[in-house]
């Protein structure tokens, strides 16, 4: 019973964590589209803040049902501007 204790507390951290990473993630994702919409970046800024969706949706996969499914709606998005 200890261990299985141990291992729910591990994996509770563990989401814990993962939703951090996610937060920061998705507060660079927001950096990048700023600067492209409003200062008109460069298209390696385009690129990168792709890299920060696909980023998303792979650490909302270690987390809950609608983080994933709000990742995969993001994702689709790149989907439907043709740049998947």
């Amino acid at each position: 019973m200890k261990v299985r204790q141990q291992l729910r507390q591990h994996s509770v951290a563990f989401i814990s964590i993962a939703g951090v990473e996610l937060l920061l993630t998705l507060g660079d994702l927001e950096r990048v589209v700023f600067f492209s919409r409003y200062d008109k970046g460069d298209a390696r800024q385009s690129t990168e803040g792709w890299a920060y969706v696909l980023t998303v949706r792979d650490m909302a996969s270690l987390t809950t049902e609608p983080t994933i499914n709000a990742s995969v709606v993001l994702l689709d998005t790149r989907v439907a501007c043709g740049l998947f």
